[in-house]
Parts: C-alpha cells; sequence; structure tokens
C-alpha cells in the first residue's frame, strides 16, 4: 500500500485531482468531530483510492489502516459510510491510545468540480470552506442546512531573504515540512546551491531601490537572514508595510538596537518596530544554521497557530446587570464583594480574558456605579431604559446592538450576578458550538441555565421574548442544540446576603 503523509488540503487534493485524471475511482474522509486527545482536527481529510493507495492521515496510525479499507468498500459500493472509532464504536478491536473518540465520514467519489474549486481556492492563497450534507454531498462553501461544514486556511508560507548557510537552511527545512518558501539572495552562488537543493521559487535581489513586488498576505512570515544594514531598513519596511503575520531579522540585540535607528529615518513608527522578533528565533543565540533554522520555523510556526482564527473571533459577550437587586438585604449585589473582587467584577474579568470580537454590559440608566465597576477598556456599555419591564427586555437590547456587526455568528449570553463560572466551561460552550449548532447551554441539576451561546440564526428570535421569559424557553423550541453540565457548586446566582456566603466559601 502506497502512503503520503501529507498534512496540509491542498496537497492531498492536488495528488486526488491527479488520480482522478489517470482515471482512479478515490474517496475523501473527514474528520467530523473528535472528543478527547486527537492527532488531528476535525476538518482533516485523507484521499484513499479504491487500490488502497492514500495521500494524507488522520490518526497516529492506529486508525488509518482501518480508514483505508473502510474507504475501499465505500468506493466499490458508492455508498458513503459515517464512523466512529474510540469511546463508543462497534470497533472494539481498534481502541484509540488517547482515550478519545474520533466520527469520520467518508465520501466515495465527490463531485470533482467541487474539488477542484477547494483546491484552486487553497492554491490562490484563499480561505475555503466546505460543507458535507446529510446525505454525503460535498460543497464549495458555508452552508447552514447541512451537516457539518469546515473551513481551511492556505499554506504557511516564508519569504526568506539572506545569504550564506543559515538562510539556506531555513528554505530547505522549511520547503521539507510542506510549507511555502519564497526565498530572496543577492549572491549568484547563492542562487545556484538553492536550485541545487531543489528550492524553485527564488528571486535575485539587484538593487535596494527595486526590490521585487512581494505578494505577502496573512498567512506569510518574512525573515531577514543576513547581516547587510544597505538591505535590511528597505526589506524590512516592505515588509513591514505588508500583511505578513510575522516579521523576524536575525542578530544580537545590539544589531537589532543599529537597525531601529535605519528604521525610524525611514519613517517607520516605534509600533511597527515593536512588530519584528529579533533577536530571531526560540533558542537564543543558536550558533549554527540547522538549530537556528528549527528555532526560527519553530517560533514561526507559534505565531501561525496564535493567528488561526478561533470560535471566539467571531463572538461577542453579552453580560446582563439590569436587575434591581430587590432581595439582596442592603446594598447592591453586583457590587458587594467577592473575593478581592466585586461580584460583577469576578464574571466581567473572566470574560475579558478571552479574545471576542466585542463585550457589551447592559444596565439600567440608574446604575452608574456597575457600569464603573466593569472596565470600560474592555467592555462597551448599553442601558437599558425598560429594565423594570423583565429580564427579556435586556436580551433584546443587547441582541439589538450585537447583532448589528455583520461580523457577529455567535452571542454568549451570562448573568453579572453568577461570579462563579470557571473559564473552562466558557471554553467547553464554544467547543459544543458546531456550525450547525442553534444554540449551547449550561445544565446544572436537570436544569437549562446561562451562561448560554446562541447562533445568529436565533437572535431575532431572542428579540421576540416577552416579560422575564428567558433563553430556556426559546432553547427547547428550537431542533439543533447542546447542553454543557456545570457542578452546581459553580452554577449559583447570587440573591441574597446567604447566597453571596455560601459563594464566598466556594470562591475560596
Amino acid at each position: 500500500m502506497n502512503s503520503d503523509f501529507a498534512s496540509h488540503p491542498l496537497d492531498v487534493l492536488q495528488r486526488a485531482l491527479e488520480w482522478q485524471s489517470e482515471g482512479h475511482a478515490f474517496a475523501i474522509a473527514f474528520i467530523t468531530s473528535t472528543e478527547g486527545g486527537g492527532v488531528r482536527d476535525a476538518g482533516s481529510i485523507m484521499a484513499i483510492r479504491a487500490d488502497g493507495r492514500f495521500c494524507g492521515y488522520l490518526s497516529g496510525g492506529c486508525i488509518d489502516a482501518d480508514i483505508v479499507a473502510q474507504a475501499q468498500s465505500a468506493v466499490e459500493t458508492n455508498r458513503s459510510k459515517q464512523l466512529r472509532y474510540g469511546v463508543g464504536s462497534p470497533f472494539v478491536d481498534l481502541p484509540l491510545p488517547c482515550g478519545g473518540s474520533i466520527d469520520i465520514r467518508i465520501i466515495p467519489e465527490p463531485d470533482v468540480q467541487t474539488i477542484s474549486e477547494w483546491k484552486n481556492a487553497l492554491s490562490m492563497r484563499a480561505d475555503a470552506s466546505i460543507s458535507i450534507s446529510a446525505s454525503g454531498e460535498i460543497q464549495f462553501g458555508a452552508s447552514e442546512e447541512c451537516a457539518f461544514t469546515f473551513s481551511y486556511r492556505p499554506k504557511l508560507r516564508l519569504r526568506i531573504a539572506g545569504r550564506g548557510a543559515d538562510c539556506l537552511m531555513l528554505a530547505q527545512l522549511s520547503q521539507d515540512a510542506g510549507y511555502d518558501v519564497c526565498l530572496q539572495l543577492p549572491d549568484e552562488e547563492d542562487i545556484r546551491s538553492a536550485k541545487s537543493l531543489g528550492l524553485t521559487n527564488v528571486q535575485h535581489l539587484k538593487q535596494v531601490s527595486a526590490l521585487p513586488e512581494t505578494d505577502d498576505d496573512a498567512h506569510t512570515a518574512f525573515v531577514l537572514m543576513f547581516h547587510d544594514r544597505h538591505w535590511e531598513a528597505p526589506l524590512l519596511t516592505q515588509a513591514l508595510n505588508g500583511p505578513a503575520f510575522y516579521v523576524g531579522a536575525v542578530g544580537s540585540q545590539r544589531t537589532h538596537d543599529k537597525r531601529k535607528i535605519d528604521l525610524k529615518l525611514e519613517g517607520i513608527s516605534e509600533q511597527q518596530i515593536d512588530r519584528i522578533h529579533a533577536p530571531i528565533g526560540l533558542l537564543p543565540a543558536a550558533r549554527n544554521s540547522s538549530t537556528l533554522a528549527v528555532s526560527v520555523l519553530s517560533e514561526i510556526l507559534s505565531g501561525f497557530e496564535a493567528s488561526r482564527p478561533t470560535p471566539f473571533d467571531r463572538s461577542g459577550a453579552l453580560l446582563l446587570a439590569a436587575g434591581a437587586s430587590s432581595r439582596f438585604e442592603g446594598g447592591d449585589k453586583l457590587l458587594s464583594r467577592l473575593g478581592q473582587k466585586s461580584v460583577l467584577a469576578n464574571i466581567s474579568d473572566r470574560l475579558a480574558a478571552f479574545p471576542l470580537r466585542t463585550r457589551l454590559m447592559i444596565s439600567a440608566p440608574h446604575h452608574s456605579a456597575r457600569r464603573d465597576e466593569v472596565s470600560p477598556a474592555k467592555w462597551n456599555h448599553v442601558q437599558n431604559t425598560q429594565a423594570a419591564d423583565g429580564l427579556s427586555t435586556s436580551l433584546r437590547t443587547g441582541i439589538q446592538a450585537l447583532g448589528c456587526d455583520p461580523d457577529i455568528d455567535t452571542i454568549l449570553v451570562c448573568l453579572g450576578d453568577m461570579p462563579l463560572i470557571p473559564a473552562d466551561h466558557f471554553r467547553a460552550l464554544y467547543s459544543a458550538m458546531t456550525p450547525d449548532t442553534e444554540a449551547v447551554m449550561t445544565v446544572s441539576n436537570g436544569q437549562l441555565m446561562p451562561p448560554a451561546l446562541f447562533a445568529r440564526s436565533t437572535f431575532a428570535k431572542l428579540e421576540a421574548l416577552t416579560g422575564d421569559e428567558g433563553a430556556g424557553k426559546l432553547f427547547n423550541s428550537l431542533i439543533n442544540t447542546e447542553t454543557v453540565p456545570l457542578d452546581d457548586r459553580y452554577a449559583r446566582d447570587i440573591d441574597t446576603r446567604s447566597d453571596l456566603e455560601t459563594s464566598e466559601v466556594i470562591h475560596g
């Protein structure tokens, strides 16, 4: 059985299209979900030919052989398969060492036009989305009507400018690892060496005043790998004025201090200069080319993963804090101390630690002290003039305000008097929110409660709630929902002094 353990979808799709042009039938296998540990993320793919040859991988080797066999059967019968490995799987002879589970969808003979569109988008360095219908058809683009939707980024690209062994070693290592490499060299001897190493995308740097035009994008890392000061400032200026997510330069701190002076003379701001990684690499003062190359590539990969879109990027937090605090004996419950902070600050600060697109607190007009308690640098504030008419009015006010942003796909609804919610519980809510999920709610002791996460498709329904109706009623009317359990110790809301005293014990 011939195997190619390519990891990026572009390489897998390219190979599948080559097979198709040669007359071979094939299937695409997707990871549709994972629980617990797992080598690959949901959305990872593997292409399997009818004769057992494959490209890509979906595990650490524990189930790939069986996936190949299952795919061959799917191609033979021309019927898609949904498989589960690990916990809850019928394949008891194929346990996963990680102790979790992996769900796999195998789609035989996928539409070639769709596969080509997908491959072409990634080749053109565009983000691409793929949807899989319940019947097992692959569609190009996101679709709320499909069972699964996955998003893919183009390959990491490194644009490396420099000379000598350090530069060539980094380029060779990066290309061997499957990344795109553009090498910019001023010396003809280095250009000949690069081509002998199989590096084909090589540009000759001839004049400082006539640098090659770049095609850097948000998936590009620029690396300066030489110390010639007359090249440094122009090349770094070009990179800093572009969209590259990473800009790095070799040299000691003393070298970089001199470089910063040159950049300031070029009109580069202090803020832009601070983007430069220098000295470069995770290991300080690497003394040989191979160690330096591994060190630099590791730093770049760390930055690339950090730049990956997260579920929080297109989500807003809605903190409801307009209640009257009528049952609390003396004072405002949300401003009462719980540990070193107020009840309200405990929950608002915890939410502020997540990289959400926006955060919005709803309060009543007379709650200026509550608004002062929540950081204006991290939270926006809207006043609900109808707060006395019930919780639904605050919910409606917040949904209308956040829903105006077309880049918000989900809203996390939280209550200001539930200060004990752990950060891990918020992460679990987002992990449970798949593209086809309408809402995810917390459940404790069999009862639905906030915090809850709602998809855009539910916003209009949330706005239609009246009186003291909460989101639980709407949740029960939805079809595609999930719940995340929460220990009842942390699911407490504070209404009375007794509630606060109990929470203080739990808070520690």
